[in-house]
């Protein structure tokens, strides 16, 4: 505690005063201090838990993709079997068409923003 004792001299504390100051803040200390071991524990445990959050994100939203993607090549694999039965499909085509590009897109984006953590971590 020399640095506070230096510290608290040079802002003009009386030597009588010094000491029991110190002394003060020595019994104080642990209360409102955590050391520097334990902070960086716990600061790389954090850190961990926000990574592995962020990583269970990123597999939520691919496998929301892939599941979107199954269920439109689901739909439109039933369209294309009723129109070569001869029978009509009774959804909009086009609209069909234009999600199952977007789900397409999606899963491929999620693939490879996937992809792109895996072997970041390598």
């Amino acid at each position: 505690m020399e640095w506070l004792r230096d510290l608290l001299k040079g802002l003009g504390v009386e030597d009588a005063k010094l000491d029991a100051a110190v002394a003060e803040f020595k019994k104080e200390l642990p209360y409102h201090f955590v050391p520097k071991a334990k902070y960086n524990k716990a600061a790389a445990a954090r850190k961990k838990a926000r990574q592995d959050r962020a990583d269970r994100e990123m597999l939520r939203r691919q496998i929301e993709a892939m599941h979107e993607f199954d269920l439109m090549r689901l739909r439109l694999t039933e369209a294309a079997k009723l129109a070569l039965d001869g029978k009509s499909y009774d959804a909009d085509r086009e609209k069909n068409r234009t999600a199952f590009q977007e789900a397409y897109r999606r899963a491929i984006a999620c693939q490879s923003r996937s992809q792109s953590i895996v072997s970041g971590r390598l």
